[in-house]
């Protein structure tokens, strides 16, 4: 059902069999709406305008310090009808026109809503929710008009049960289409009939009365702008100082396997590389140096990215400017789409695409095929499947802290 849904709704989706992100340092700090829901703000709107969170029943539990791995923890939702909090709409986050909502969620299992807009009525607002089709958890969002015309959903399979995920959406009003994301990934987008979306509403999270189901798990740093973000944006927000109690923490890298961590290197590093051998048929590393604009706190950024395979290498700098020509590359592709460069190669049954945006610092590198997986290392993982043993050092120790494990990998003999 959900498939025949994303088809009629002219869905245009895409799903990465490997991805990795490193995400720039500075946030967007717009937003009209924001709850980190945590032990350091509690259920306060900590964007200026007001709108606490209210926990109308006492029946929503802060989870403090160390909530599944959130540092400054989280709220639990009981999956029963008294636990939501309620979120007062005073006008400020009626975005009606172009928007970008997210969360982090930790689901135990059951559907139930994550962000309603006027929870109490027949579903005439914007909704955030979790359904099950069958025995899977799906998240879906409803973009509602506020001419009450009805419009379809866009669904996003969630990963995994008792697992983090954080889910963004984007409405954007002038070309009238909405987008997800999920994880930092564009999923899917819809094109929807044009007009103004209903969030003129109070909204809740965690119970709604139509339809009547109840979220059960944790919630933390939801957020809403008035305005569409671009990934890179999703990127930060979603790891935004507020959220993670950990504000010299940046960058954040997450690996192939979808692990977050933070680390401030200096020089060259081995992001990721074949590790079948001792002789790499590939490695890509990237330059990381310290912003020049951040007062005595050190922290770095990428400024070039270097791609080698076999005996054939190029470095691509912050403008994007490639050291070799790509006539000159045999077994590396490079093309420029907007502000990227995209390096692409292949070997084995692998295809590695690298995509480098050198005047936000950010890169993204996906892979499809399975002759690598869990032949690959580097600051990026191995991509096995298992996030918990990203942190192997060269010499094939595991290690717990992102700073030895991030220093490990190292270029030696590099002048910076």
């Amino acid at each position: 059902m959900i498939r025949v849904l994303l088809i009629v709704a002219t869905i245009i989706a895409l799903e990465n069999q490997g991805d990795a992100h490193f995400i720039p340092y500075s946030s967007p700090n717009d937003a009209v709406a924001f709850w980190p829901l945590n032990d350091k703000h509690f259920l306060n709107d900590t964007s200026g305008n007001d709108n606490h969170a209210q926990d109308i029943w006492g029946n929503v539990t802060l989870i403090p310090e160390n909530a599944r791995g959130r540092r400054c923890g989280a709220y639990e939702f009981r999956g029963n009808p008294s636990s939501y909090l309620f979120f007062p709409n005073n006008g400020a986050f009626d975005t009606k026109k172009s928007t970008t909502i997210m969360a982090w969620v930790y689901p135990y299992g059951n559907a139930g809503p994550i962000f309603f807009f006027d929870p109490n009525t027949t579903v005439d607002g914007v909704q955030l929710r979790q359904i099950l089709n069958g025995t899977e958890l799906y998240a879906r969002v409803i973009f509602t008009k506020r001419n009450t015309v009805p419009v379809l959903p866009i669904d996003i399979k969630v990963p995994a049960l008792y697992e983090w995920y954080h889910w963004a959406v984007v409405y954007d009003f002038d070309n009238h289409t909405g987008y997800a994301y999920l994880n930092g990934n564009f999923i899917a987008s819809i094109v929807l009939t044009p007009g103004e979306i209903a969030t003129q509403a109070d909204a809740q999270a965690g119970a709604a009365l139509y339809p009547q189901e109840w979220f059960n798990g944790l919630l933390t740093c939801i957020q809403i702008y008035n305005r569409t973000l671009d990934i890179y944006e999703i990127h930060t927000a979603a790891h935004r100082p507020e959220c993670e109690c950990n504000v010299g923490g940046d960058p954040h890298i997450t690996t192939l396997d979808g692990r977050d961590y933070s680390f401030q290197g200096i020089c060259w590093y081995t992001l990721v590389k074949d590790c079948s051998s001792t002789n790499p048929q590939f490695e890509i590393t990237a330059d990381l140096a310290p912003r020049d604009d951040i007062g005595d706190q050190i922290r770095t950024r990428a400024v070039a990215i270097n791609v080698t395979v076999g005996d054939e290498s190029v470095v691509v700098d912050q403008n994007n400017v490639p050291s070799e020509s790509d006539d000159s590359l045999k077994n590396i592709n490079i093309v420029h789409e907007g502000d990227k460069a995209i390096l692409t190669f292949e070997l084995k049954d692998t295809t590695f695409k690298v995509f480098w945006t050198g005047k936000k610092h950010f890169f993204n590198i996906e892979f499809t095929g399975d002759y690598y997986r869990g032949k690959m290392c580097g600051l990026l993982g191995n991509a096995d499947g298992d996030a918990k043993n990203d942190f192997q050092k060269p010499n094939g120790v595991i290690v717990k802290d992102p700073i030895e494990f991030g220093e490990s990998w190292k270029v030696q003999g590099k002048q910076c």
